[in-house]
């Protein structure tokens, strides 16, 4: 006998399959949709934030587009309920996320895990972009498929008030490169021009460093080995400002964090044995070495400048060995990679067993003082 029920129940069970397979394929739709995921670093920048996300507020249909990932690291000021202000009025775009201080490598690890962006890119929450660029970059990452997208961008001096072009001396020829080894990479290259697309970091398991300062390096660094296409693109979207007071590119800064900058000097270092035999393109595998090899540099550079009551010259020699120990080829490149004023002196420092170092320290200090 035909019973209705039974035929009803199952009718309304192959609906309510369907309507939730319907659902599914619109939450995959609307993640596809996002084109960008901005990762938003932001500890203590009440003062910057508003600026800073005020500079992505454009049409709708753009901001439809792309995904603003503010990680709040923990700060002590308004940074929290500014952002909530931009989540609250434009909930499809901003996102706020507050959590304890964990550095600014655990806001990219944060932001990572959630992104739906095709791509993804870093923003300092004291910087901002250039919002008709901004959309014209969108626009253009709509039909991109390069694993890593550059551009030139902005710094904006603080102190004066003058913007300048930086270029990193690179092509921005706007056609996609296959491959690698036909581009000519700065070495200055930083996150302000830098796009990775999210599934090639999240394919490599990218984790950078938390609790720890100067790790932007990392970011830029651990994902090139992986890039096999990249394209260039004439635009000038990121906007850098310099000569903020407390920012942790100032001497002062260095001075006070050195041990952290060290820690990410050895940790790349280490990485870069660990994979170096694994990078296919020659190029590539050359310009890490020399990127890593220059912050090496960096470390010997900020510890002879220091202040003998912080103790350098005990920090010098335990980096030295640290850093020979982990890569002889990166402890070579060193002197590669050095002018020749750095140059003698690392070597003289490094055959004497760094016994030169206090008097050596003493000369650039008085230089120092003489030139400013």
């Amino acid at each position: 006998m035909f019973n209705c029920r039974n035929h009803c129940n199952k009718f309304d069970n192959s609906i309510l399959k369907l309507s939730n397979i319907i659902c599914q394929i619109k939450v995959r739709r609307n993640n596809m949709e996002k084109i960008l995921t901005i990762s938003i670093a932001a500890y203590n920048v009440e003062s910057f934030i508003s600026k800073t996300l005020n500079s992505f507020i454009c049409d709708k249909k753009i901001m439809d587009l792309f995904e603003v990932i503010i990680v709040n690291d923990g700060s002590k000021d308004k940074t929290s309920s500014i952002s909530k202000r931009y989540t609250d009025k434009f909930p499809n775009t901003f996102i706020l996320i507050d959590k304890e201080n964990g550095g600014y490598g655990s806001t990219i690890n944060t932001s990572l895990s959630i992104a739906k962006g095709k791509y993804f890119k870093l923003v300092d929450g004291d910087d901002w972009v250039d919002t008709t660029q901004f959309v014209e970059f969108l626009n253009k990452l709509k039909i991109e498929t390069a694993d890593m997208v550059l551009t030139k961008y902005y710094k904006f001096n603080e102190k004066d008030g003058r913007t300048e072009v930086v270029t990193g001396d690179m092509e921005y020829s706007e056609t996609i490169i296959t491959n690698i080894d036909n581009y000519i990479f700065s070495h200055s290259m930083s996150n302000a021009q830098i796009a990775y697309k999210t599934e090639m970091l999240r394919n490599i398991n990218l984790h950078i460093t938390e609790k720890c300062f100067y790790t932007d390096f990392e970011f830029v660094i651990k994902s090139l080995p992986y890039v096999n296409t990249l394209n260039t693109y004439n635009l000038c979207v990121y906007v850098y400002r310099m000569g903020r007071e407390g920012q942790s590119v100032q001497r002062s800064s260095w001075f006070n964090n050195i041990n952290q900058g060290i820690l990410v000097t050895l940790n790349l270092t280490e990485y870069y044995e660990k994979i170096k035999n694994s990078i296919v393109s020659l190029k590539m595998k050359i310009y890490m070495r020399d990127a890593i090899s220059g912050s090496a540099l960096n470390k010997y550079k900020i510890l002879s400048q220091m202040p003998l009551e912080m103790k350098p010259d005990e920090k010098i020699k335990e980096y030295d060995f640290k850093l020979k120990n982990l890569s002889k080829e990166i402890y070579k490149s060193v002197l590669y990679v050095s002018s020749a004023k750095w140059k003698l002196p690392i070597i003289m420092m490094r055959c004497s067993n760094f016994i030169l170092f206090k008097p050596f320290n003493l000369v650039i200090r008085i230089l120092q003082k003489i030139l400013l």
